[in-house]
């Protein structure tokens, strides 16, 4: 564990420039007055395949009160092309990364929910869907394995919006990945055939509007706003060191070259990112509903970090994206950054007696415990 925790945060808190100030924490809440807890967690894909500190951190919190946990999987949950069909050399490894998922889940008890993100739609030789196969093939392993504790969503590979109310919380999910992927549209008489981006847009706004008072967390793999790579932002690192987003150890000098990296980057030639032409078209849709019917809070994947964004409508977003143990990458702060960090962890929500929403960042110290490092109320 120490070889992966060690060399990496002390890299990434030079390349991300001065820590902030350390912001007051609010009280911990009183013994029953949380009624029900969401730990988000995302980009998971990539566990320690011995022992991963992240997933046991992960287990301990939701066993505190099974009963009235989820865990939000938020996407890219098998790195780095999801389940590949029975026969491929990688299945064996892919089924591994899933069972220590739900492993997880088992032995806490509590309830579970998988997005899919970008690498769980992953196409495989000899398929020609889009990656409907891979995202099929992990909904029915999770069914099957889950013990009726685990589920993929939206289901039948379809954008959502899924809306599931546990306790007095409503989750709303959205595949994100079907707004920006280039795959072929869904056979006659399939689930989402003659699902358009406007229905998605309709049902997402119904589906916040019938809450019935509860608070709504929306959660998707891609976020709409971001401090870290995909949102546009690259720093010295990414110029001079570009190999490092490869791999961490190459920091191999390329100046020149290396200053393009950002330049190619935050032309739009990903859909991956904020300023690709479909992830622009999605965030548009989605900020279209919030601004008629915000939610208390929209989470995502996708970058590897941990992220607070304070905002109008909705108020919250949570960029939850290092629950692999030592893959956080660069990020800064933004103007409505309130939190912003590499260290892997998760976001956690509690419902609280009075209605509050209570919003704690939680990471892992260089000894594997975790520790809370921000909170406050949705406001």
């Amino acid at each position: 564990m120490s070889r992966r925790l060690g060399l990496l945060p002390v890299l990434l808190a030079v390349a991300c420039g001065a820590p902030h100030a350390a912001p007051v924490l609010l009280p911990a809440p009183a013994v029953g007055e949380v009624e029900w807890t969401v730990l988000l967690v995302g980009d998971t894909g990539s566990p320690d395949p011995v022992d991963d500190p992240t997933f046991a951190a992960l287990e301990a919190a939701a066993a505190e009160a099974p009963a009235r946990t989820a865990i939000v999987f938020l996407g890219d949950n098998v790195y780095p092309a999801g389940l590949p069909p029975e026969g491929d050399p990688a299945r064996a490894d892919a089924e591994r990364v899933l069972e220590i998922h739900l492993g997880a889940v088992r032995r806490s008890g509590a309830r579970a929910f998988f997005v899919l993100g970008n690498h769980d739609w992953r196409t495989h030789e000899g398929e020609s869907d889009g990656g409907i196969g891979s995202a099929r093939r992990q909904a029915e392993w999770v069914e099957a394995h889950g013990e009726g504790r685990a589920r993929v969503v939206p289901a039948d590979e379809c954008p959502g919006p899924e809306a599931v109310d546990v306790g007095d919380l409503r989750l709303v999910f959205l595949d994100t990945q079907w707004w920006v992927a280039d795959r072929p549209p869904p056979a006659p008489g399939a689930a989402c055939a003659g699902v358009d981006s406007a229905a998605v847009v309709r049902e997402l706004g119904a589906a916040i509007a019938g809450a019935n008072g509860r608070p709504v967390i929306v959660a998707g793999h891609h976020p709409i706003e971001s401090g870290g790579r995909h949102g546009g932002h690259f720093g010295w690192r990414h110029h001079i060191f570009p190999l490092t987003d490869l791999a961490d150890w190459a920091w191999l000098p390329l100046p020149i070259i290396g200053s393009l990296y950002p330049l190619v980057r935050g032309s739009g030639v990903s859909d991956q990112d904020v300023a690709g032409d479909r992830n622009v078209a999605m965030r548009g849709a989605l900020e279209q509903v919030f601004a008629a019917t915000p939610p208390a809070i929209y989470a995502s994947g996708h970058e590897h970090i941990l992220q607070v964004i304070r905002r109008a409508r909705p108020p919250l977003l949570a960029v939850s994206g290092t629950g692999s143990t030592g893959h956080g990458n660069f990020f800064t702060w933004t103007a409505s950054t309130a939190h912003a960090s590499a260290a892997s962890g998760w976001v956690r929500v509690d419902r609280l007696s009075g209605g509050r929403l209570r919003v704690a960042v939680i990471e892992l110290d260089d000894a594997g415990e975790a520790r809370e490092t921000w909170s406050d109320f949705v406001r």
